[in-house]
């Protein structure tokens, strides 16, 4: 019984440290890859169209460069996202069930789908390059 305690605390120690993990990599990308070596989105080299991570690079630099303005000019969508998961966690946490999950998902494909047209309108364009 006393391996099913210790268990999750590993599991939970183990998370952190992929976390974090995953944070030093970021910034170190941000940080020494120069600008003009960063990763090109193949949906938008290949279709023009913007996807919902466009911009995600250029986000995550203003990001942790505290540059808050030019991150949500960058990508709406990833601003959002802290706001969006606690919204989901505490919904499916208040009305568990199967269905809850479904609707919530349904919910966030609708916002994505409704994001990449919107910011692929004549009117946006200016904004992303």
């Amino acid at each position: 019984m006393s391996a099913s305690v210790t268990q999750p605390k590993a599991l939970t120690k183990t998370k952190v440290a992929g976390v974090l993990a995953l944070a030093g990599l970021a910034v170190a990308y941000v940080e020494l890859v120069p600008n003009q070596l960063w990763l090109k989105c193949p949906i938008h080299s290949t279709t023009g169209i913007y996807c919902p991570g466009c911009g995600g690079q250029r986000w995550l630099a203003s990001l942790l460069h505290g540059d808050f303005v030019a991150a949500w000019n960058y990508n709406q969508l990833l601003s959002l996202s802290p706001l969006l998961a606690i919204a989901y966690y505490l919904i499916a946490k208040a009305k568990p069930g199967k269905r809850t999950h479904i609707i919530l998902i349904s919910i966030l494909l609708a916002l994505i789908i409704a994001f990449v047209v919107w910011r692929n309108l004549p009117t946006q364009a200016a904004f992303l390059n």
